[in-house]
């Protein structure tokens, strides 16, 4: 969700939040979706209600297009183009102007422009500003007010071109807000300070015969450009006084300066008329070769016997009567009154709706919000309801009467604060037979979110915990030694294959002796019946059935792994062991279960990095450091060691996958030589291997395929030849040719950016090479060719996932899924998500693997039983065999596979006689 104010519909039955380049209609009782706007290419920043209408409104983006929507029936009445990016827009009551604010000059500076949103035209002038900010209108669309840094100009709309009036302050301001009454009008500062101005409204400059509507001229959209730095006599603008600065002075700027304008300013008046009329134009705000059109006429500057900003500060003062207040500790993130203007609402990053008396200063509070609040806006019908808008990617109803929550609307969590997006995003999984994405978020919560709906579940509290919010000091740590406080996280999740147990790691920072981190170990049973549809009365997914601190004795967790088809599960730790848990039923009956370790082993002593189970549950593979062991979980007896390809010594293996059916493993490495690798286990060696940086790793369970993430601007390793081509990651929810914008502050987003764009190939000498953007590949594991890629810019991507059988998710996605492979769920590090397509989205790739390790020659059981299925003819394969020697003959070397994939005895005793007899008759 982006941080523009969401608004209810006029008869209070909708809502309409931002999320990304798309505004999404929700019910304002049940807070289902009810269907979503799509038109804009970037970040939607402003939805104003089209005023006298129930059904009708207006949004703005960063893609410089204002759009007209009837939100009842999704459609789009109209189109306009701006030109620049949009940054904040509000249309006054009774105008049929639109007052925009807009980056410009390559996002250095901002300016102003007037909308005619009847004709879709541009005024014929703008103001420049140093920086595009916020705007805010007042209730009877008399004033609009912005603010600067120290300063809040208020606008009257009835002449905007009008010098502003301006409310100085010693702090930066950051939020401002009318009151309904315009009697007064209230800013927040960074210090957590309100500054409430009375009787503002008669000190606004404006003319004394005010007219009904703003003397904007318009013109074309095609002379927009070139017209907004011009005006022409019929702009109906006067000239201000000298001594009255433009919205383009900076408060920052010293006092001789301001006396050195104020003198080049009356030298310039003496020496001619028209260059007094430029100087007065450039005090407004006016372009140049718009003040060569003004009448020429001068006005006389005013002699000052003190500095000029002294001056203007010290008649603000005296002008304007204000009151100031504290509560916040942090800056003050937005302010609203209410419908009377006797009350004032405030809220920040304390997660804490603040409600003030504005007479008294009184106030009441209402806390544990759940994240520091954006915006207040107010409900059209009910005057104590009002909707907020929060950093945590959910927006609320509440109701200040009763003081409670009526209705959230969640979208997907950010990650915990100080954790590595990359890392928190990592960690998500699909929830077992209900298919439900899981993401920690922050303040140690998972959420459950259903990718199929594209909508909120459940959120889980895993460790008790309220909201903390970081105080100035702790911001100014920051560059310090000790840095920010990290906050508890959840950082590994599993689940049972059918759903019923989840596991979870949980990490609370800097909690143990001497500033050590402390972790959790907590494996949960799923409730009965779920949880109710009303989401304000919802009961936990899971339940706590047992808890066990400090499982590795100081150790960090690595990874945690559960087993296929039994309630078993793995964790290792950077001690150098692993633990095998599981559940144990209670000898009494109805005395339920608990979990146990069973058993702990180890290698070589180097830390583990990695575990995983085989589909039938029969092997585990456990990583150490460099090395692949694989153990029979049951007995924890070592079965075999695998290695690492030459040159990756010293590289951690983090991640391992059996391949289902299929005798292939498949992990990769970080490091210098990071690598993506597969191992045969009839063979018990490496069968191929790429030199790439891998981000993610997933298998399929349907067709085997491996799916592989590799990070943008990475080498790639020497010996890669052939081309690679991008294809293109579908848009959930966006238009074709449209792709949703990815924006880092809307953690929590849908659609991810993934767009179409070049990847550098290997060059066939060999050398290194770079790849342009991130890529996703899909590969074939006995032939180590990628069969399918798709290209997604410089999004990186977090996790792989494939839809399970049998869920939601695989079903409705499916028809657009490559042929004969689940749906395939592609999530960045910044929390947007997409199912990468089929069809004309998808192109095939190919390259050579850098270490072809395979032999030509068949081993004793390929001998004795044919080659594997999944095995491809050597004369098919599109790279090099290296050959190894055959020292045994292949009775000999018969009974050398490992035990695991060995037939039945009777199987093999009738191959064995079947070998020996042919052997003998051909020796005779």
């Amino acid at each position: 969700m982006n941080r523009c104010a969401s608004v209810l519909s006029p008869d209070g039955k909708y809502l309409l939040v931002a999320a990304a380049s798309s505004v999404r209609v929700y019910s304002s009782v049940t807070a289902e979706i009810v269907h979503s706007l799509y038109g804009h290419t970037q970040e939607v920043t402003a939805i104003v209600l089209h005023h006298g209408s129930n059904d009708l409104v207006y949004t703005a983006s960063m893609d410089g297009a204002v759009k007209h929507w009837n939100f009842m029936s999704g459609q789009l009445l109209k189109s306009m183009t701006v030109g620049d990016p949009v940054v904040s827009m509000v249309i006054p009551v009774g105008s049929n102007f639109a007052y925009l604010q807009c980056d410009w000059q390559a996002e250095q500076a901002g300016k102003m422009l007037f909308l005619d949103v009847t004709l879709g035209t541009l005024a014929r002038y703008s103001l420049k500003l140093h920086f595009p900010s916020k705007f805010v209108v007042s209730q009877s669309g008399r004033f609009v007010a912005t603010f600067f840094q120290h300063t809040v100009f208020v606008y009257s709309t009835e002449r905007p071109a009008m010098a502003p009036l301006k409310l100085y302050h010693t702090r930066v301001f950051t939020c401002v807000a009318f009151d309904p009454t315009e009697e007064r009008i209230a800013a927040g500062d960074v210090s957590g300070r309100i500054l409430i101005w009375n009787s503002f409204k008669d000190k606004v400059p404006q003319l004394q015969k005010p007219s009904a509507q703003p003397a904007l001229a318009a013109v074309a959209p095609s002379t927009a450009a070139a017209s907004a730095s011009t005006a022409g006599p019929d702009t109906g603008m006067q000239p201000a006084a000298a001594d009255q600065d433009s919205y383009t002075d900076s408060d920052s700027d010293s006092d001789s300066s301001d006396s050195n304008d104020t003198s080049a300013a009356r030298q310039r008046n003496t020496a001619s008329s028209s260059a007094a009329t430029r100087a007065i134009a450039a005090k407004q705000g006016l372009h140049a070769n718009q003040s060569e059109q003004m009448q020429s006429r001068t006005v006389e500057p005013q002699k000052e016997s003190v500095p000029v900003r002294f001056a203007r500060m010290q008649n603000s003062v005296q002008q304007v009567a204000v009151t100031t207040v504290h509560w916040h500790a942090h800056p003050v993130g937005c302010l609203c009154f209410s419908a009377d203007g006797t009350l004032l609402l405030s809220g920040g990053e304390e997660a804490v709706l603040v409600i003030w008396q504005v007479d008294s200063g009184a106030r009441s509070y209402l806390p544990r919000l759940g994240g520091g609040l954006h915006s207040i806006t107010r409900s059209p019908l009910d005057s104590a309801c009002y909707v907020v808008s929060q950093a945590d990617n959910t927006v609320r109803t509440v109701n200040t009467a009763t003081m409670k929550v009526l209705v959230s609307v969640h979208g997907m969590r950010p990650p915990p604060r100080s954790v590595s997006e990359m890392q928190s995003s990592s960690a998500a999984v699909l929830a077992g037979a209900a298919g439900h994405l899981v993401l920690p978020a922050h303040n140690s919560l998972l959420q459950f979110w259903d990718a199929a709906r594209d909508c909120h579940v459940h959120r889980l509290q895993v460790a008790a915990r309220n909201t903390v919010s970081l105080t100035q000091q702790d911001h100014e740590l920051q560059g310090g030694v000790f840095g920010v406080p990290l906050e508890p996280h959840v950082s590994h999740v599993a689940f049972s294959h059918e759903g019923s147990v989840m596991a979870t790691v949980d990490v609370r920072p800097n909690a143990g002796s001497l500033g050590s981190d402390e972790q959790s170990l907590r494996f949960w049973d799923r409730r009965e019946g779920g949880v109710q549809v009303n989401p304000n009365q919802e009961q936990p997914f899971y339940s706590t059935n047992t808890y066990l601190d400090d499982p590795h004795r100081g150790g960090t967790i690595t990874s945690l792994a559960y087993h296929p088809s039994r309630h078993m599960a793995a964790t290792t730790s950077s001690n150098g062991d692993f633990k095998i848990w599981v559940r144990q039923e209670e000898r009494r009956a109805g005395s339920g279960a608990h979990w146990r370790c069973q058993s702990v082993g180890n290698h070589t002593g180097a830390a583990m990095c990695a575990a995983a189970f085989s589909s039938d549950g029969s092997m585990m593979g456990v990583a150490s450091q460099d090395e692949v062991t694989l153990w029979d979980p049951y007995t924890n007896s070592m079965l075999t060691s695998l290695a690492s390809p030459p040159g990756n010594q010293g590289c951690p293996i983090v991640k391992l996958l059996f391949v289902p059916n299929t005798p292939f493993l498949a992990g990769y490495t970080t490091g210098p030589a990071a690598s993506l690798i597969v191992w045969n286990l009839l063979t018990e060696s490496i069968w191929w291997s790429y030199a790439l940086t891998c981000s993610a790793l997933a298998v399929d369970p349907e067709s085997s395929c491996i799916a592989v993430a590799v990070a943008p601007q990475k080498a790639v390793a020497e010996g890669q030849k052939g081309s690679q081509k991008a294809g293109a990651v579908g848009h959930k929810g966006s238009h074709e040719g449209q792709p949703a914008p990815r924006t880092s502050a809307d953690a929590g987003s849908n659609t991810a950016e993934m767009l179409q764009g070049p990847m550098t190939v290997p060059d066939p000498e060999g050398k290194q090479a770079s790849m342009g953007s991130s890529a996703v590949f899909l590969f074939v594991p006995s032939s180590g060719q990628p069969q399918l890629s798709w290209s997604l810019g410089q999004a990186t991507v977090a996790s792989l996932l494939f839809a399970l059988p049998g869920t939601k998710l695989h079903s409705v996605s499916l028809d657009i899924a490559p042929a004969g492979t689940s749906p395939l769920l592609v999530l960045t590090e910044d929390r947007q998500y997409a199912i990468a397509r089929s069809a004309a989205h998808m192109h095939h790739a190919s390259f050579q693997p850098s270490t072809p390790l395979q032999s030509d020659q068949p081993s004793a059981f390929e001998a004795a039983f044919g080659k594997a299925a999944v095995q491809q003819p050597v004369q098919q394969a599109a790279f090099s065999m290296s050959h190894q020697p055959q020292a045994q003959s292949q009775l000999q070397a018969l009974f050398d596979a490992p035990s695991h994939v060995l037939p039945p005895l009777k199987d093999l005793a009738t191959a064995f006689f079947d070998n020996l007899i042919r052997h003998s008759a051909g020796a005779v």
